[in-house]
């Protein structure tokens, strides 16, 4: 990449090339120097910014992860994997609330959806894992107790499917039946 930069050192795609060989190589800082050169020749390219704010992330800088990758929503405001990204960040930084609004609008959900039943998400849950969890559900509620540890794929509104990892248990009323499930849902997508 030396020599393509050489030859053309005001190339985005080269530059953004250069900067996820870099992340491959865990060299996260540098990679996002080399996202920061590309962003400062097109700072419209939402893909540049998304990807200095994973590199950022990785390198443990989360304010300015979380910086970047607000940009690259602000370009591209349906991205899933950008608002899956900030939500991973509001979770590390312990606002649930922020988590959950990032994640519905990273799935096409209306807000407060992930708070309600499970059934009105369910419909952007992968067609192969709908089964199986339904079966978890359905298992915990009758049995009133129990554990839901799954992985599974929803759907952003572009048709892509991010994996999430759901960790929670049920909550039972004093009538002894089960009002609301608790734990959280984490996206677990390797990019």
């Amino acid at each position: 990449f030396q020599r393509s930069l050489a030859l053309a050192p005001k190339d985005v795609l080269t530059l953004n090339a250069a900067g996820l060989c870099l992340m491959r190589l865990q060299q996260f800082d540098q990679a996002a120097a080399a996202f920061g050169q590309a962003i400062a020749i097109d700072p419209a390219n939402a893909q540049s910014h998304f990807r200095k704010g994973r590199a950022l992330a990785s390198a443990g800088k989360t304010d300015d992860a979380e910086a970047a990758l607000k940009q690259a929503a602000l370009l591209d405001p349906a991205n899933g994997e950008t608002l899956s990204s900030l939500a991973s960040i509001a979770i590390g930084r312990g606002d649930l609330k922020a988590a959950r609004s990032y994640s519905e609008q990273a799935l096409g959900l209306k807000r407060g959806t992930l708070e309600g039943p499970a059934a009105a998400w369910l419909e952007v849950l992968h067609p192969l894992d709908r089964d199986r969890f339904r079966a978890t559900l359905d298992s915990v509620l009758e049995q009133r107790r129990g554990r839901i540890a799954q992985d599974f794929r929803l759907r952003t509104p572009d048709g892509h499917y991010l994996w999430f990892s759901l960790r929670a248990r049920p909550v039972v009323g004093s009538d002894g039946e089960v009002v609301r499930l608790v734990g959280t849902l984490a996206d677990v997508t390797e990019f």
